[in-house]
């Protein structure tokens, strides 16, 4: 690997890149090192099997994205492969933050494509009023770009 002088200092930074793989390679299948210290810390359990996974990894996971203390009201685990690969783990909370007065809530549904993060809190997967639901879709389906930044023009996100 070799960098630019003007590059060094921010990517060789432990925190940088470390910051780097939690947010966009986090549920890969495979540990990620950074300095001989794992990175990559959360499985993806919207992949497992739904009878192998307990209730307090639910709610460990609920907590994780929903960046909650408290446990979800409904959670919707499913999958499917007609007419595309998609496997999702959406949550209801139990608490509704802008009744309380915390103003506008963001989306909380992030869109993932093989367990490689695309769009975090993605706007364009659930109908605006449907903002409240938090969790995550992956497809192993989706044409990405190269950046990974914006989805490719596609039937399949139509």
């Amino acid at each position: 690997l070799h960098l630019k002088d003007a590059d060094k200092e921010d990517y060789t930074n432990f925190d940088i890149v470390t910051s780097a793989v939690k947010r966009y390679s986090n549920y890969v299948g495979f540990p990620v090192y950074v300095n001989d210290k794992k990175a990559n810390e959360v499985s993806a359990i919207w992949a497992r099997d739904k009878s192998k996974i307990t209730e307090e990894e639910y709610d460990e996971f609920y907590r994780f994205c929903a960046h909650a203390f408290d446990k979800p009201l409904y959670r919707l685990h499913f999958q499917t492969d007609v007419p595309i690969d998609l496997k999702a783990l959406l949550f209801i909370p139990s608490q509704h933050s802008e009744k309380m007065g915390m103003g506008r809530m963001r989306p909380g549904v992030s869109l993932y494509s093989r367990k490689v993060l695309l769009d975090a809190n993605s706007e364009k997967l659930l109908p605006e009023w449907m903002r409240f639901v938090k969790g995550v879709v992956d497809s192993e389906d989706l044409p990405i770009s190269l950046s990974r930044e914006t989805m490719q023009d596609s039937r399949l996100m139509q």
